[in-house]
């Protein structure tokens, strides 16, 4: 028997691309060759499922399968990752008390090097000078900034595209030019990561 899922009540497109994203899953988060006919089947029953989502007036079927099965991807993807925080893994709390290598009792998370934190954010923390030279930075350039783009930039903080647009009473189109603006003065300050 053909372990390989049936995709002919799909365009060529479809069949291509839901082998491509089952393809693109092996070896992240844990899946392995052997899943590839399910991952392939489940992701034909997940846009099976939402066919009746499909209005040619908003767009392609293309468009719509990649949409579909992105989406499909990345969900995969945070629950075989929510499955690996799940507290039946863990191997304990980091409130417990253990010895540190003098011998002196602590909670285990204290022993953690502070870039585990960072790690586990996905950046690394910044110490009281770095984060004082980045507000001073960040001052230095929007003081670098016209009125109005300044303006703009705190009113952004708070309020929508749209919304400030409104406002202001220039078209959307313009504000975004103004935004566009703004960005590149960030990244040639190197604050691009802060935008």
């Amino acid at each position: 028997m053909d372990a390989t899922p049936n995709l002919d009540c799909f365009d060529a497109f479809t069949a291509r691309l839901i082998q491509a994203k089952a393809r693109q899953l092996i070896g992240r988060a844990g899946l392995t060759e052997s899943d590839r006919a399910d991952l392939v089947q489940e992701f034909s029953l997940n846009l099976l499922r939402r066919l009746d989502r499909f209005d040619p007036h908003l767009g392609s079927w293309q468009k719509f399968v990649v949409i579909v099965c992105e989406n499909y991807c990345a969900t995969i993807l945070e629950h075989r990752a929510a499955q690996k925080r799940s507290p039946a893994r863990e191997a304990g709390s980091l409130n417990r008390q253990v010895s540190d290598a003098d011998g002196i009792a602590c909670e285990a998370g204290s022993l953690l090097p502070e870039s585990q934190y960072g790690r586990r954010c996905g950046r690394y923390p910044c110490t009281h000078i770095e984060q004082s030279d980045l507000i001073q930075d960040i001052a230095d350039t929007l003081d670098g900034l016209s009125p109005q783009l300044r303006q703009i930039c705190n009113r952004l903080k708070r309020e929508s595209t749209a919304q400030v647009a409104r406002d202001m009473g220039v078209p959307v189109k313009r504000l975004y030019a103004r935004k566009k603006a703004i960005r590149e003065r960030f990244e040639r300050a190197n604050l691009k990561e802060y935008l």
